[in-house]
């Protein structure tokens, strides 16, 4: 239904251990790679971020398909304002939107990528093998 602009991560909690099952926006994909970008728009502070500092994912669930042990990179700040950069130009709207929401300057103000990156983690989840998904 949603396709490849949602993903549900399947994490463990840092300290209890209990498995969570939480789902946030794609900001990049990349089919060739079987790869995934999402933001951690209220920055390191949400527990699904911690906890995905902490012990890596689980699994994801995309367009239907579960990826068992993803990999998982934590984006620098520059690649992160590259990705964003991207995002901001496919969909217009809903960043100036979600950047009003967030109260981060204006997407189209010079330097606003870059002031926003500076504080906005981003995770990128990789498929284990290509074709290894599993049906949900």
């Amino acid at each position: 239904m949603l396709g490849n602009r949602f993903i549900i991560i399947e994490h463990e909690g840092r300290k209890s251990g209990r498995p969570y099952r939480t789902a946030v926006e794609v900001v990049a994909h990349d089919p060739t790679a079987g790869s995934w970008t999402v933001a951690a728009a209220w920055g390191e502070r949400p527990d699904w971020f911690a906890n995905l500092e902490h012990r890596d994912a689980r699994a994801v669930v995309v367009a239907g398909h579960r990826y068992e042990s993803p990999g998982q990179q934590r984006l620098d700040p520059t690649t992160a304002c590259d990705v964003l950069t991207a995002y901001v130009c496919a969909h217009p709207l809903a960043a100036r939107v979600l950047f009003r929401v967030l109260r981060w300057p204006d997407p189209r103000r010079p330097g606003a990528l870059r002031q926003v990156t500076s504080h906005l983690p981003m995770l990128t989840f990789t498929a284990s093998r290509p074709g290894g998904e599993q049906p949900v």
